[in-house]
């Protein structure tokens, strides 16, 4: 494709992202290294563009002899285009075929699901995400909850669609423990995935001193803002039983015995911990991380003393195999193999949090 671009543009020198931009193929830099770039659509639209080089070429009263010294180049570059659509193709029908078998056996997940790599990648990169805050009760995960112990170690990846178990990509999940997991079910996916974002975009703005508290962490006025207008359906574990209409916190300046129905998830409804404890639980986790990138302008450094800071135990137990996971899952002959595959673990911002930690 790059040769293609460079004969018709009649420039040895012309840059590979400069070539990719022209073929309408995204960012080819870190889109090649997430395999981004060869998705169907990207595909179809290059040999789109390739065509009308083609066509170009044809009314443009070049001589024949310079037709068949350059028309041979945008037919090779469709012809490898097309073979590598077919593969794409395959490697997506292998993995609905290992679903399907998964299945058959009684397993509702992909085989990879039980992979301590995969596993391990899963939780350090979900950690690093929301600060391993859980969305439906703002509690802090505990890091014993990582351990190798029956009793403890209880973390659970819950997948938003229940249907969709065979599912590895992390947009798809949410990490909690067995205490909320269950819980989840009782929500619609829409709801679930409000509450996933609106704790990343609080662990985002404190990050970056965007909340209203002193020294711009967040505070209540904050959540209410980021949750402004949204209301939840869920099980309560204060009533145990499915209540409707739950705002993200409770009516300023009004009593929750008074007024029941204005009572907030967060503070009422998931409060197992303070509202307090668990808001300055994420404001400590922040401050951790903003000295950090202070003193040593890293983002890997300042996600790494995060996790050190309060999940010690899931970075010892969990580093060693979530960096040989993904050393294969960038691999160039896995891209070579599958554009796709990574897009099967996460969106850019998944892997984008990968680039940075690993």
């Amino acid at each position: 494709m790059h040769t293609a671009v460079s004969v018709l543009k009649d420039d040895d020198f012309i840059e590979i992202e400069h070539a990719y931009k022209i073929l309408n193929i995204p960012s080819y830099g870190a889109a090649l290294r997430f395999g981004q770039v060869y998705t169907q659509e990207s595909i179809f639209r290059a040999i789109k563009k390739l065509n009308g080089f083609i066509d170009q070429a044809l009314h443009s009263g070049k001589s024949i002899v310079s037709l068949m010294e350059e028309l041979p180049y945008y037919y090779d570059a469709i012809d490898a285009l097309n073979k590598l659509d077919q593969r794409r193709t395959l490697v997506d029908n292998i993995y609905k075929r290992a679903a399907k078998i998964n299945k058959a056996f009684g397993s509702p997940y992909s085989s990879l699901w039980y992979d301590k790599a995969y596993k391990a990648w899963n939780v350090l990169t979900q950690l690093q995400d929301l600060f391993g805050t859980d969305p439906l009760s703002f509690d802090s995960l505990e890091d014993k909850i990582f351990d190798k112990s029956r009793g403890t170690g209880l973390f659970e990846p819950h997948h938003i669609d229940r249907t969709m178990k065979e599912s590895l990509a992390l947009y798809d999940q949410i990490l909690t423990d067995n205490r909320y997991n269950p819980t989840y079910d009782t929500m619609s996916m829409a709801q679930q995935k409000i509450l996933k974002e609106g704790v990343r975009k609080l662990v985002q703005m404190g990050i970056k001193g965007q909340g209203s508290a002193k020294g711009g962490y967040i505070n209540a006025d904050d959540i209410r803002k980021v949750f402004a207008g949204q209301t939840f359906d869920v099980k309560s574990r204060k009533t145990n039983k499915k209540e409707y209409s739950i705002p993200i916190l409770s009516d300023k300046g009004k009593s929750w015995q008074i007024n029941r129905k204005k009572t907030g998830l967060w503070d009422y409804h998931f409060s197992d911990s303070s509202f307090r404890k668990k808001l300055s639980s994420l404001n400590s986790k922040i401050e951790r991380y903003r000295d950090t990138f202070t003193q040593t302008n890293s983002k890997k450094e300042a996600y790494l003393s995060v996790l050190s800071f309060k999940y010690n135990i899931a970075l010892t137990r969990f580093k060693n195999d979530a960096s040989r996971f993904v050393t294969h899952m960038f691999e160039p002959s896995m891209l070579q193999l599958s554009p796709l595959y990574p897009l099967n673990f996460g969106n850019k911002r998944h892997l984008t949090l990968t680039k940075i930690l690993f």
